[in-house]
């Protein structure tokens, strides 16, 4: 893998102007023939152009170094989708226990009702072939993206993969903005996007 794989890194913002800068910065520096989908508090692929897709998080807890890592299974033409997982075993910073029950909790839900054994569907970091990607009608935004595209791709029968990559988590006083509110959104949608089209 180098530079002459096209990418199309789409990276949602909502409230990340402290971070947007070094986020493409590192983008643009990892490694690809990277384009650069900037979208404000929202997550779309209509515009990327690219083979493959990478969903990005805006707030410097993801590294795109892990890109490599990332990409391997859909350039191979093993996987279809691939999750970056903060728990498989890569680097990261030690935070907020409840925050880790609750994504686990989340995960696991969302693993019955799909019928997966993910270890982190929340995660900020995923890829996917573009011409698969395109074929989803994705209408969720914020926290409920995650949900969604793993009830839609499971029920579509993609071939899914799972990662480990880094992590280097924020605390609240560094801007991280997940709540309790969303936990519960996201319970709602893994239960929604299981039936829902």
């Amino acid at each position: 893998m180098d530079d002459a794989v096209k990418i199309s890194v789409v990276i949602p913002v909502y409230n990340e102007a402290g971070t947007i800068g070094e986020v493409i910065k590192r983008v643009i520096d990892c490694g690809f023939d990277t384009e650069v989908i900037v979208v404000d508090d929202a997550s779309t692929d209509e515009a990327a152009r690219n083979p493959y897709v990478v969903v990005q998080d805006a707030d410097l807890e993801y590294d795109p170094q892990d890109y490599k890592r990332l990409l391997e299974a859909l350039i191979d033409g093993r996987a279809d989708m691939v999750y970056g997982s903060r728990f498989l075993g890569g680097p990261h910073r030690v935070l907020f226990f409840w925050h880790y029950v609750g994504n686990r909790m989340l995960t696991l839900a969302s693993d019955m009702m799909c019928n997966l054994n993910l270890t982190d569907m929340e995660t900020g970091m995923k890829a996917f072939r573009r011409d698969k990607l395109m074929t989803l009608k994705l209408s969720a935004d914020r926290f409920t993206f995650e949900p969604e595209i793993t009830a839609k791709a499971a029920r579509a029968r993609w071939r899914i993969y799972e990662v480990p990559i880094s992590y280097s988590g924020r605390t609240y006083a560094e801007g991280k903005k997940i709540g309790l509110r969303d936990a519960f959104a996201a319970i709602a949608a893994i239960i929604y996007y299981r039936f829902a089209d």
